[in-house]
């Protein structure tokens, strides 16, 4: 997975709002402390840190998903964007907290352990830098957040796949388990799923899984069945960089 390190380069749309020329929807980043890197930068701001971030490794040339609303909110605005959500840390991902202020997101650079994650993250009270890379510890309060912030979850990005690629299994509806989910994170990936208010990666098959599976199939130039077998696995795995083998 790509990571962030640093500074983004200036030139980098992601973390550029779109009144000069990026694909930010989030405002300019705080210049009270003259920490704005690069004209038009999001930064320092965590939302716009992290929604530059997270859509930067979808490498879409826009920022389809998170945007410009506080931080606390970030785990309500997913969910409505369709995108999976959770309570563990998984690489690629945003997490989240609360607050009784605007609350505080972080990127997941690289894979967590069940005690410590490696972040990218910026805020905007930052006095020094603009964004840096930090390791959080679970033990240490909230992942290292002080008593007023409280962790509620995490963001999941459609760029990165958890789940094993399946093997000798012909996927298909009534299943449930991680091979479905494997299959609804590559559905979601290549948009044949309808965005809704509820995560579409819930490991069971039904009719809408069955929709855009059919869906994909004709996309892709597959026989339509609805039977997720070694053809439509393999177009799956030659159109995506499945990154579940962490």
């Amino acid at each position: 997975m790509k990571q962030i390190k640093g500074l983004p380069a200036a030139n980098n749309k992601y973390f550029i709002v779109k009144s000069f020329g990026g694909y930010s929807p989030c405002i300019q980043g705080n210049t009270e402390h003259g920490l704005q890197p690069f004209p038009g930068s999001v930064l320092p701001n965590c939302v716009g840190a992290c929604t530059g971030a997270f859509n930067a490794i979808l490498n879409e040339n826009a920022c389809n998903y998170l945007g410009n609303t506080n931080a606390k909110n970030f785990l309500a605005l997913a969910k409505k964007q369709g995108l999976e959500t959770g309570w563990e840390p998984r690489p690629g991902c945003v997490m989240v907290w609360n607050s009784s202020g605007a609350g505080h997101v972080a990127f997941v650079n690289d894979k967590p352990s069940s005690t410590k994650v490696e972040t990218w993250e910026s805020g905007w009270s930052y006095r020094n830098v603009a964004a840096e890379n930090t390791t959080r510890t679970k033990g240490a309060g909230n992942w290292g957040q002080p008593s007023a912030y409280n962790y509620i979850g995490s963001i999941y990005s459609p760029a990165v796949d958890p789940y094993q690629t399946p093997r000798n299994v012909v996927i298909k509806k009534g299943m449930s388990g991680d091979a479905v989910r494997w299959l609804q994170w590559a559905l979601v990936r290549s948009k044949s799923y309808l965005l809704n208010t509820k995560s579409q990666v819930d490991g069971h098959f039904g009719n809408n899984t069955l929709t855009a599976l059919k869906k994909f199939q004709k996309k892709n130039g597959l026989a339509a069945d609805g039977y997720c077998g070694p053809a439509t696995q393999a177009r799956i795995c030659e159109l995506y960089t499945l990154e579940g083998q962490y």
